[in-house]
């Protein structure tokens, strides 16, 4: 209990430090967007939008209700069910194995790279690895005690797994390789099999109702020959190319002692959580995979985060087999987390989320604006993902008190995530009503971070817009402007 505890407590705060500071993104925006309505609001956009993630809003909305909408607020949940998960890792371990193996596992989940990067993230992806860790938990406790009360919890369990992220489905696959790998008797392989249809008996409305919503994948790119890359390297290690090559490199040295040296370096549990480990990261995988190239593209790195505990329990292996005694096992620790650091603080700058400077922007037109000042958006922005709207989800009160002459039909209004934004050129007569203009557009790169004057150029890309020409036909000027990493935001006046 006080090796799960410690270690929950450092997965919380290395994954909390710093968490602040990413700008938002697109798909946090998402999160605010959807989780800040009222609930019959929320349950018209999940019927037909974002139907995945229905029971990771109505979390995120309880907890709306409470805190505030800020970068830290909006993250601390993630980082809360990753140090929750660690525990479950370091419980996991010790189940499974030595204690050794379990406080390896564990020091090692609380700074993998892809728990890193989910912990600082308004997403469902720390939670749903919070899910999957701990049912896999209750299902071992289950096979050891067999008693109807775990099995029970354990079909509750697989159906809000399957609610929080629908992928945790195949972790029905994963445990039954695990019950068998245990050698567990035909009682809990029975037990196992009632509580595991019981749950899939309540799940099949959700799962057809899921199956009609497939559609909402369509944004995920085919399969290509950077699948191979992304299976290997982000998908645990995000972009930390030393972090993975220590891994690698310790698993390689691992498996040659234990096939060449096992009776010297074996140890109790050693060949059973390697395997199942593996299996847990195999089984999602491939099964994700597969799917994409028979039916739809749906391999999305970051989706197969719920694995990272097996991720963690297999170099927690490698790394007892590799030193075998504690202070060599405490050093080759201490090298994991050296490893990490420099992928740790990349993702912790300001435009660490997909180059994004949502918040940037929010904080520039918060601080510059004044309550009545209009505010102007041009929709014709390259980055991806896009268009411009969701810019305003993310930090909606930053623009509260400005009057958005381009806004058309909310989405709320039409079960949806993203506002209409109506072309300047349509709503002349609305800026001409205006005396101070906000405009937000994308980035210049010939221009630089800062101007300001009684009346500066506009650029070549955004001159020939008309979010500017509109405006310059109405007798506008641009005064001063402000470049961020993707945006630029000016200010006009006449």
């Amino acid at each position: 209990m006080i090796d799960a505890i410690s270690v929950a407590v450092v997965a919380l705060v290395v994954s909390v430090v710093g968490s602040a500071n990413p700008s938002f993104w697109y798909d946090e925006a998402a999160t605010i967007s959807a989780s800040a309505r009222p609930l019959p609001e929320l349950f018209d956009l999940v019927s037909s939008t974002d139907s995945a993630h229905t029971f990771y809003y109505l979390l995120m909305h309880g907890w709306f209700d409470i805190f505030p909408q800020t970068e830290l607020s909006s993250r601390i949940p993630s980082s809360l069910a990753v140090g929750f998960a660690a525990a479950g890792v370091v419980t996991l371990g010790r189940l499974l194995s030595t204690r050794a193996v379990a406080l390896s596992a564990g020091v090692i989940f609380a700074v993998l790279p892809r728990i890193t990067s989910a912990g600082i993230e308004a997403r469902p992806y720390a939670l749903a690895t919070l899910a999957s860790v701990w049912l896999t938990v209750v299902l071992v406790v289950a096979a050891r005690r067999a008693s109807r009360w775990l099995w029970l919890l354990y079909a509750i369990g697989v159906v809000f797994a399957v609610l929080i992220n629908i992928h945790l489905l195949m972790l029905i696959a994963v445990h039954l390789c695990a019950l068998v790998m245990l050698g567990a008797p035909r009682l809990v392989l029975r037990s196992w099999t009632i509580s595991t249809t019981a749950a899939i008996v309540v799940l099949i409305p959700y799962l057809i109702f899921m199956r009609a919503q497939s559609g909402q994948l369509s944004w995920i790119d085919p399969l290509d020959r950077t699948t191979f890359g992304h299976v290997l390297l982000t998908q645990y290690f995000d972009f930390s190319i030393l972090f993975g090559v220590l891994a690698y490199v310790v698993v390689a040295i691992a498996a040659w002692l234990y096939f060449r040296r096992r009776a010297v370096v074996s140890f109790d549990g050693q060949a059973e959580t390697a395997a199942i480990s593996m299996v847990w990261m195999v089984v999602p995988t491939v099964g994700l995979l597969v799917y994409s190239i028979i039916s739809q593209p749906i391999y999305v790195d970051r989706y197969l985060s719920f694995t990272a505990p097996a991720a963690a329990l297999f170099l927690g292996v490698s790394v007892v087999t590799v030193a075998r005694k504690p202070a060599p096992i405490a050093a080759l620790l201490l090298v994991f987390a050296l490893a990490a650091i420099p992928n740790w603080i990349t993702q912790r700058g300001d435009y660490a989320k997909f180059k994004m400077d949502y918040s940037q922007v929010a904080d520039t037109i918060a601080a510059q604006s004044s309550p009545g000042d209009c505010l102007l958006l041009d929709d014709n922005v390259s980055w991806e993902p896009g268009p411009i709207r969701p810019l305003l989800s993310a930090r909606p009160d930053a623009y509260d008190e400005l009057v958005d002459v381009g806004l058309g039909r909310t989405g709320r209004d039409q079960g949806r995530l993203w506002d209409d934004n109506i072309a300047p050129h349509l709503i002349s007569d609305k800026i001409n009503a205006c005396s101070v203009i906000w405009t937000i557009a994308e980035r210049d790169p010939a221009l630089g971070a800062h101007d300001v004057g009684p009346e500066i150029a506009p650029g070549i890309p955004f001159g020939k817009t008309y979010a500017y020409r509109v405006p310059a036909r109405l007798g506008f000027h641009i005064v001063e402007r402000w470049q961020f990493n993707i945006s630029q935001v000016t200010k006009s006046v006449r």
